[in-house]
């Protein structure tokens, strides 16, 4: 009688690392017990691989937990640095409008300023021509002398002599009246000169104020902007490791999938075999019953009914 083939090493050898599966083996055909004892193998290496898959599968769960995490927070920091620059954007554009503004009435003001030194250049030459009366002064003589004229009798000589006192005082007059007009001018343009010194000053303060605010604005955001690059490259850092450890779990992966393939054929194989083994019990079963119940029947001894049943079932029908 031959003996059952030997199969040496059919099992997972796990210090060595040699894996022998049912589909690489051309040996002879492997037993019951071999097949048993190969899935068994299986089993022990899946429950290996499972767990050092279990290991990297918490670690890729982690890093990509905390990949997303710091994916958020870079929104978020992106948003906020969107909305700073956009406050920035705003008051720099305050900025630009009052330094327009305070340079305008500073400009304004420079003009105004011109034109009191011309004011000054001309009241400073008629004062060197105002008369020593004043103009109350003149204004009296002018009239006496005007009132002479009307009411006295004069010849042509003198009454042309008085009008020329008239003319002459007038002309001492006039010098009085510009003189108060243009310091009345001066007096005008330096109010408006302060105003406009004073609107400048204020929007000099204002735009100061803004500056310091836009200025601190935009520190915040460059601050927001490192932030980011900081947290993106620690993302991206952790996201490189991901696709690592996934790369790294791929081939276990792999071999668990085959691993799984083996075992299902080797229990299909085991199952089939077992069935087949019923079936041939079961049809040994039956020949033998049939052969003793045909014996019952010769000898003319009484049969029972499951043994009757079986004879039916073996007989052929007859042809109509």
């Amino acid at each position: 009688m031959n003996e059952p083939p030997k199969v040496v090493n059919i099992e997972y050898n796990i210090r060595l690392k040699q894996k022998i599966l049912v589909a690489n083996y051309r040996g002879p055909p492997l037993t019951q017990q071999q097949k048993t004892k190969i899935l068994e193998g299986i089993k022990l290496e899946l429950l290996r691989l499972g767990e050092q898959t279990l290991v990297e599968e918490v670690k890729i769960k982690k890093c990509v937990k905390e990949r997303d995490k710091l994916n958020e927070e870079y929104k978020k920091l992106r948003i906020q640095t969107l909305e700073l620059k956009e406050k920035r954007d705003k008051l720099s554009l305050t900025v630009k409008e009052l330094k327009q503004k305070r340079n305008e009435m500073q400009k304004e003001a420079s003009k105004k300023i011109e034109e009191i030194d011309v004011l000054n250049k001309k009241i400073t030459e008629l004062e060197k021509k105002k008369p020593k009366r004043n103009c109350t002064q003149l204004e009296t003589i002018i009239e006496s002398i005007e009132w002479k004229i009307q009411t006295t009798s004069l010849d042509v000589k003198e009454e042309r002599e008085l009008i020329d006192s008239v003319r002459h005082f007038e002309t001492q007059l006039n010098i009085h009246r510009k003189l108060r007009d243009l310091k009345l001018m001066r007096r005008k343009l330096k109010n408006k000169t302060a105003d406009l010194r004073t609107g400048g000053d204020t929007y000099h303060l204002e735009l100061i104020k803004i500056a310091n605010t836009n200025q601190e604005t935009h520190k915040k955001m460059i601050k927001k902007i490192e932030e980011s690059k900081e947290i993106k490259n620690e993302a991206d850092r952790l996201h490189q490791q991901f696709l690592q450890a996934k790369e790294k779990v791929k081939p276990t992966r792999e071999e668990i999938k085959k691993l799984k393939a083996q075992k299902r054929k080797i229990k299909q194989e085991i199952s089939q075999k077992l069935l087949k083994e019923k079936e041939e019990r079961e049809q040994d079963l039956r020949e033998r019953i049939e052969l003793q119940t045909r014996e019952k029947l010769k000898q003319g001894k009484r049969v029972n009914w499951e043994e009757f049943q079986l004879l039916s079932q073996e007989e052929p029908e007859e042809p109509d």
